[in-house]
């Protein structure tokens, strides 16, 4: 009878008593599975340093909206990304 079973990137099976032990580890690029919020600035012409600092000092939506002159709700959406993905979503490993 053969088990094996996974555990912190190695392989490990047993064979008649025997625990045999082999590396599993493969190197994976890492990749982004939402945009950087600077992209998401960069699009929308808002100025992403500034969009950082007005959060940084707890302004409201309508505040940044007005110094950047940008509708509220580009500011909202950016807000709430920045809120649920922070300035970015870096999956995988090196």
């Amino acid at each position: 009878m053969v088990t094996c079973f996974f555990l912190f990137g190695l392989h490990y099976s047993q064979k008649e008593g025997v625990i045999l032990v082999e590396e599993d580890f493969r190197s994976r690029t890492p990749w982004n599975w939402q945009p950087y919020l600077s992209e998401m600035c960069e699009e929308v012409g808002v100025n992403y340093d500034r969009f950082m600092e007005g959060l940084a000092n707890n302004k409201s939506d309508m505040e940044i909206a007005g110094e950047l002159d940008v509708n509220p709700r580009a500011i909202g959406h950016l807000r709430e990304h920045f809120e649920n993905y922070g300035i970015g979503s870096v999956l995988g490993q090196d």
